[in-house]
């Protein structure tokens, strides 16, 4: 049975998003004129931070949609509603990968995503370290992400 989705794009976006962030960071200390010291690209940084963004969103978009399409494949579409509620790693179980590395990783972008979408600010006056620790965050959370999603592919599609 064939199926309508826009699941190859979220995979497409979420890779192409992590192409440009890991550019970004590779290139994002300068040598001053100088040439004495090395400083930091703002801008570099900006476009890393927000391709990080990109990169989760999308891997979480993909993972969903493919959950889903393996779900009505196994299951029906009863089955498939019924899988969708679950939790991200509850997913997985119920498709028959419990990988425990796949779980892991499953509720890592569960999580992530969720602070993403539901943000909370930072009071910066208080916790003036926070700024730098959660650009870092992001960019190692959209690697993590992309990890994930390449290995649940190879794990969903290979079978």
């Amino acid at each position: 049975m064939a199926y309508l989705s826009n699941v190859d794009i979220y995979y497409e976006m979420a890779e192409e998003a992590y192409k440009v962030m890991s550019e970004a960071l590779q290139t994002r200390y300068v040598m001053s004129v100088d040439r004495k010291t090395m400083t930091v690209d703002g801008a570099k940084v900006e476009l890393a931070s927000k391709q990080a963004f990109i990169v989760i969103a999308f891997c979480a978009i993909h993972f969903e949609a493919l959950v889903y399409i393996i779900a009505l494949q196994k299951l029906g579409p009863e089955g498939a509603l019924r899988v969708d509620r679950k939790l991200y790693e509850d997913r997985i179980v119920a498709l028959g990968c419990p990988h425990d590395s796949l779980l892991k990783q499953a509720k890592h972008l569960r999580e992530v995503r969720k602070k993403m979408v539901h943000e909370k600010a930072i009071d910066l006056e208080a916790k003036p370290d926070l700024y730098a620790a959660n650009i870092g965050m992001a960019w190692d959370a959209a690697h993590d992400a992309v990890m994930f999603i390449r290995e649940l592919r190879d794990a969903v599609l290979s079978s």
